[in-house]
């Protein structure tokens, strides 16, 4: 049963892996709409311009890249399912219900991280 054994492991490494990844693109996301964020504040110090204007374009801009970091992270999500399905397909129940666990957290993750990022938030 060693080849059972070594292939939980081995799912547990790989759904761990995948959450990492989902949560750390979910933070680089988090991370450039806060660099937005700071460069709009610089630019509202700014009296030459429309405060209107300016925050319309600085929201549309940020929705815009939280829209591109999701999608991308889906990518990301769905690459890796797909490059587990043929190790899925090995695992004993308690395993393969451990890596859709994992598989369902990163996708949970990666729904509240953009939810934040859509809703102005972060």
């Amino acid at each position: 049963m060693a080849g059972v054994k070594e292939l939980k492991e081995e799912a547990a490494v790989v759904a761990k892996n995948a959450a990492y990844v989902a949560v750390g693109l979910g933070v680089m996301g988090i991370q450039r709409a806060q660099v937005k964020r700071n460069e709009l504040a610089k630019r509202l110090g700014s009296p030459s311009q429309n405060l209107a204007d300016t925050l319309s374009i600085a929201r549309h801009d940020l929705t815009a890249r939280a829209k591109a970091a999701d999608s991308k992270l889906d990518e990301v999500l769905d690459r890796i399912d797909t490059s587990l399905e043929p190790l899925e397909e090995k695992l004993p129940g308690e395993a393969r219900a451990a890596l859709k666990y994992a598989q369902h957290q990163a996708r949970t993750t990666k729904r509240q991280i953009a939810e934040k990022l859509l809703s102005g938030t972060a």
